[in-house]
């Protein structure tokens, strides 16, 4: 399979009141930011109702398989698709699915002390040059119960242990958690209002969600592609940008998964497209440009 280009990205959902940075404001700028990339594949979060009635207007040369959707509990009233959007010249869609992060993954249902269903989205594609096949899995974490954020890792791997069979795999996802621990952090290092909502749930320890999966198989492309993390990398800037404080928040990662084939990251970069005070959204997006050896 010859490589192709990857992203995933939180656009934060529309209905959310952001002011200048107001979904309808920042369309233009995230439009763009896709279609300069043009990537292959896409693990979006947050996807609400005004997010996609965007992109069905703008992103035609996509399909997209919407998953269920969750996390209808947030405070906006309105629920997020994880969706996945692919090249349909390059992908042929084989399967979709989807499962909820809890012990009863068959069913809309939260677990574990979070406030939000969450769950994960999923695709089977065949590259139509290659004939190749592997698995692209999307999910958002739980933002407020480090127990759920860790156990949802194990009801990846268990679902993945079900059905995968050796089929190479990809996962992007909002992880809520800090890939390691470039700095510590406590609360009187965030902004006011980002300060009252790690209150409520704590600032997640770094590291452990992404040992785990890594203890799973997954190989993040970022580190792969030798980068290192350290304080003033983030992935999540509160429409901050480039004065969010250095705390090392990146929790937005793309994670390969080996099968018959391994994958090979050939590159990795936090995309810090901006206009300031204007973002394309409240998280960075990440592209990576892999393939399967």
């Amino acid at each position: 399979m010859t490589s192709f280009k990857m992203m995933t990205f939180n656009i934060k959902g529309a209905f959310f009141h952001d002011g200048a940075n107001d979904w309808a404001y920042r369309v233009p700028l995230n439009l763009a930011l896709i279609r300069r990339c043009a990537p292959d594949l896409i693990g979006f979060q947050e996807v609400q109702t005004r997010n996609l009635e965007t992109y069905r207007q703008e992103l035609t040369e996509y399909a997209y398989a919407l998953g269920p959707e969750t996390a209808r509990e947030n405070s906006t009233g309105h629920g997020y698709f994880n969706a996945i959007y692919w090249n349909p010249a390059r992908f042929e869609l084989l399967a979709q699915g989807s499962f909820f992060l809890s012990r009863t993954p068959e069913v809309y249902s939260r677990d574990w002390g979070t406030s939000e269903v969450r769950g994960v989205n999923w695709v089977r594609l065949r590259d139509r040059d290659s004939g190749q096949g592997f698995l692209h899995l999307n999910s958002h974490f739980p933002h407020d119960a480090e127990d759920a954020r860790q156990q949802s890792v194990g009801v990846i791997a268990q679902q993945l242990a079900d059905w995968r069979g050796d089929v190479p795999a990809l996962l992007t996802a909002d992880f809520n958690a800090r890939a390691r621990d470039a700095v510590a952090v406590t609360l009187e290092d965030l902004p006011d209002d980002l300060r009252a909502w790690a209150a409520r749930g704590s600032i997640p320890p770094a590291g452990v969600v992404h040992a785990l999966l890594r203890q799973q198989g997954f190989r993040d492309a970022f580190d792969e592609t030798g980068h290192r993390d350290a304080p003033p990398i983030n992935t999540y800037h509160h429409f901050l940008g480039q004065t969010f404080p250095p705390l090392g928040y990146r929790i937005d990662w793309i994670l390969l998964l080996d099968g018959a084939q391994r994958w090979q990251a050939r590159s990795c970069d936090i995309l810090t497209d901006a206009e300031p005070p204007l973002y394309p959204s409240d998280h960075y997006p990440v592209l990576a440009e892999v393939a399967l050896e």
